[in-house]
C-alpha cells in the first residue's frame, strides 16, 4: 500500500484507533484488551472514550520500533501499559504471522527448528544423522504438512503421527 498522507492507514478496534506514522505494527483484539506491536516506524493509539478515575483522559504515547502497548477495553481507570520488547519476545508476538522461510544448504536439523518455533504441531527426527542433510529450499513457515510431503516424496521418509501434535520423521527403510 502506498503512503499518503491525505488518507492515513487506521487500524480501528473496539473504539481503539492506531493509525501509522510510517510504519510496520500488528493489532490483536482480544476480550479484555487490544494489543499493538510496532515491528518498525512509530504509531499513535487513540482511545477516545477513555477517561481516568480522577476524569482525565487516558493517553497513549506514541509507540516506535520494538514496543508494544495493551489498551484495556471497556471504562479504563488506569493509562495503558507500554513496554519495550527485545528481539525474542518481538518474535514470539509476531509468530503466528506466516512467513517465507529461505535456506540455503541448511541442515534439516535447523529447519526442523524453525518450523518447531513457528508451529503448534512439532517436527521430530528419530535419527540423529536425519538433521545431518543439507537442503536448499524456501518454505512458508505454516506448511508443515506440505514439508512432510517433500520429506516422504523426495528425500525418502516416513512420518508418523504422534498425538494430535507431533510428526517423527525417520529414514524408510
Amino acid at each position: 500500500m502506498a503512503k499518503n498522507k491525505e488518507r492515513p492507514f487506521i487500524v480501528s478496534a473496539s473504539g481503539v484507533d492506531v493509525r501509522a506514522v510510517g510504519t510496520a505494527f500488528n493489532v490483536r483484539l482480544g476480550g479484555k484488551s487490544v494489543e499493538v506491536v510496532v515491528t518498525e516506524g512509530r504509531v499513535r493509539v487513540d482511545q477516545p472514550a477513555a477517561v481516568a478515575a480522577d476524569g482525565s483522559a487516558v493517553v497513549v504515547p506514541e509507540l516506535g520500533a520494538g514496543q508494544r502497548a495493551e489498551i484495556p477495553l471497556g471504562p479504563a481507570t488506569a493509562a495503558p501499559l507500554v513496554a519495550t520488547l527485545d528481539g525474542t519476545e518481538l518474535q514470539q508476538r509476531l509468530a503466528w504471522q506466516p512467513r517465507l522461510m529461505d535456506f540455503t544448504d541448511a541442515p534439516l536439523a535447523d529447519i526442523v527448528a524453525e518450523f518447531n518455533r513457528r508451529n503448534p504441531v512439532h517436527l521430530v527426527l528419530e535419527q540423529p544423522v536425519v538433521g545431518e542433510l543439507r537442503l536448499s529450499a524456501a518454505f512458508r513457515s505454516d506448511n508443515v504438512e506440505g514439508f512432510v510431503r517433500l520429506m516422504e516424496s523426495d528425500f525418502g521418509m516416513r512420518a508418523e503421527w504422534r498425538g494430535g501434535t507431533e510428526i517423527v520423521l525417520r529414514k524408510a527403510r
